[in-house]
């Protein structure tokens, strides 16, 4: 539920230091991309504070250690 998080980037760093160097996770998010390619205005929530496309999700997890 990282689109409705104020502070992503400590889920994602603590979420890091939680898991084993061969753990796994798991995150699903609306994407961006197709919100914009497809008028999915549905998309637009007030909880969501956060909007990812696969870029930028990469890069966020990237920053942090992940390999995505």
């Amino acid at each position: 539920m990282i689109d409705k998080e104020l502070h992503v980037e400590d889920v994602i760093e603590s979420s890091r230091s939680l898991l084993s160097e061969s753990g796994l996770i798991f995150i699903e998010v609306p994407d961006f991309d197709f919100t914009i390619e497809n008028n999915a205005i549905y998309e637009f929530w007030i909880e969501h504070v956060n909007y990812f496309n696969t870029f930028s999700l990469s890069n966020l997890l990237n920053k942090y250690g992940f390999a995505v």
